[in-house]
């Protein structure tokens, strides 16, 4: 365990990467299902089609989209566990205290840094 961290700083850092997971599981979902939604047009842009080399042009777009589409939705998986729990109303409670936990770990912890001299010890 690194010492040179302290409780909310480490805290924090899971509060805020649980919000980043959902921003990414969001934003990536969004985009994968928007190429998926793109499925129709391209069927139609193969069947007018004039001649093999815009076939070919298209194909190759295609298929650049489709793994720019596995991209994303790979990052969707890689999120959804985490944007799941974030998101999900039984945690809801749990989050809220650990924040409320973050804010009097920070107290404490700018209480035990600074200088104490003359105040009585409050933080027990």
């Amino acid at each position: 365990m690194d010492n040179s961290r302290k409780p909310a700083e480490v805290i924090s850092d899971f509060l805020t990467y649980l919000d980043y997971a959902k921003t990414e599981y969001s934003s990536s979902k969004g985009a994968y299902e928007h190429i998926d939604g793109q499925t129709y047009d391209w069927c139609h842009k193969f069947e007018n089609a004039k001649n093999k080399q815009e076939r070919n042009r298209l194909a190759t777009a295609f298929h650049n989209l489709r793994i720019e589409r596995r991209q994303h939705k790979d990052k969707a998986k890689l999120f959804e566990k985490l944007a799941h729990f974030a998101q999900d109303k039984s945690n809801e409670l749990f989050l809220k205290r650990l924040r409320k936990m973050l804010a009097d770990q920070i107290k404490t912890e700018e209480w035990l840094e600074s200088d104490r001299a003359g105040e009585g010890d409050t933080h027990d």
